[in-house]
C-alpha cells in the first residue's frame, strides 16, 4: 500500500540510517540479526543510490567500483559469502537467511525496492541500511546508528535529507539495541516492526 506521500509502506521492514561512514549501521544490524533470527527469519539488504549510470563514486573518491559497475538501472545481487569482511557477508554470518546488495539510480529506486521485496517471503523481517531508502519507503521503523554530536558538522548529504523521519538515534556500542523494538506477527502471518 502506498502513503499519502507515494512512498511505499513496508511495515516489516526496520531501516538503518547513519550520519556518515563507519557509523556503525553494519554492527547494529548485525546485532539484531543475532538477537531476532530465532524468533522471525530475517532478510539483510544494503542499498546504494547511485546519481547516474556510469558515474564516479558518490562519495567523490576514486570509489570501489560498485557505482561504476552498475548495469541497467538496478541490480540485486545475493550476497554467497564469498567476500566475509563485505556488510553483507556479515549480516547474512550474523544468521540472516539471506542478504541482498540493492544498487540502484535513484530515479529507479522505487522499481528496485519493489523488485526486491517480490524476493521476500511472507512472515520475513526486512533490517536494511541506508539513508536513501527512506526517501522512497516508509519502514515500520526508521533509527539512525551512532551519532555523535561533535561530527553533526560533517553529516552526508543523504543523512541531512531524511534524518527528520528518524524515529531515534541508537549508539551500536551499548549492546542493547533490540529492546529498542517490538517485533509483532499478525493473523494474515505477516510480520511487523516498530520502536517500542
Amino acid at each position: 500500500m502506498a502513503a499519502d506521500n507515494h512512498m511505499l509502506e513496508v511495515p516489516q521492514m526496520l531501516l538503518i540510517g547513519a550520519f556518515g561512514r563507519n557509523s556503525g549501521k553494519t554492527t547494529l544490524a548485525c546485532q539484531l540479526i543475532k538477537a531476532w533470527k530465532e524468533t522471525v527469519p530475517i532478510y539483510a539488504l544494503k542499498v546504494i543510490g547511485i546519481d547516474r549510470a556510469n558515474g564516479g563514486c558518490h562519495r567523490g573518491e576514486a570509489g570501489c567500483g560498485i557505482c561504476s559497475s552498475l548495469c541497467g538501472s538496478y541490480e540485486i545481487c545475493e550476497e554467497t559469502g564469498e567476500f566475509p569482511d563485505k556488510d553483507t557477508a556479515l549480516m547474512l554470518a550474523a544468521g540472516a537467511r539471506k542478504a541482498f546488495l540493492l544498487k540502484s539510480l535513484r530515479g529507479c529506486m522505487d522499481q528496485a525496492v519493489v523488485s526486491l521485496l517480490a524476493k521476500v517471503p511472507d512472515g520475513t523481517l526486512v533490517i536494511a541500511e541506508s539513508n536513501s531508502l527512506r526517501n522512497f519507503v516508509v519502514p515500520g521503523a526508521f533509527v539512525f546508528a551512532g551519532f555523535e554530536p561533535e561530527k553533526a558538522e560533517a553529516m552526508k548529504q543523504s543523512a541531512r535529507a531524511v534524518f527528520r523521519w528518524a524515529d531515534f538515534v541508537i549508539n551500536p556500542d551499548e549492546g542493547h539495541a533490540a529492546e529498542a523494538f517490538c517485533i509483532r506477527r499478525n493473523a494474515d502471518g505477516s510480520v511487523g516492526v516498530r520502536p517500542v
